[in-house]
C-alpha cells in the first residue's frame, strides 16, 4: 500500500507553482503533460496528485495563465473532459505592426 500522507502535505500552491515552473522552462508554444508536474512534486507518489494537478490546471485556465489543450485544441476548462490533456502557456496575441 502507498502512503499518500507525503502528498497530501503539498499545498495547491506548490502544486500551481509546479505547473507553472515547468511552463515558462518550456519554449514558446511548448506544452506539458499533468503528470510531469506531478512527478516534479513527488516522484515515487506521483500519480496521487494527478487530479490535483489537473485541478490546478483548470483554475489557471479559468485565470486566464494558461489553457487546456486535448488533441492540439484548447478547451473548456469548465467542461467536462475525459482522457490526456496537455498544459500549454496562453499565446500572447501579435499587434498589427509589431
Amino acid at each position: 500500500m502507498i502512503d499518500s500522507s507525503s502528498t497530501s502535505e503539498i499545498s495547491d500552491a506548490r502544486v500551481t507553482q509546479a505547473i507553472l515552473a515547468l511552463l515558462s522552462s518550456r519554449a514558446p508554444g511548448a506544452t506539458v503533460c499533468p503528470s510531469e508536474a506531478a512527478r516534479a512534486l513527488e516522484p515515487s507518489d506521483w500519480r496521487s496528485l494527478m487530479s490535483r494537478v489537473r485541478t490546478a490546471a483548470r483554475e489557471l485556465a479559468r485565470s486566464g495563465v494558461l489553457e487546456i489543450r486535448q488533441g492540439g485544441i484548447p478547451i473548456d476548462p469548465n467542461g467536462e473532459f475525459h482522457g490526456p490533456i496537455r498544459i500549454a502557456r496562453k499565446p500572447r496575441v501579435q499587434l498589427p505592426g509589431r
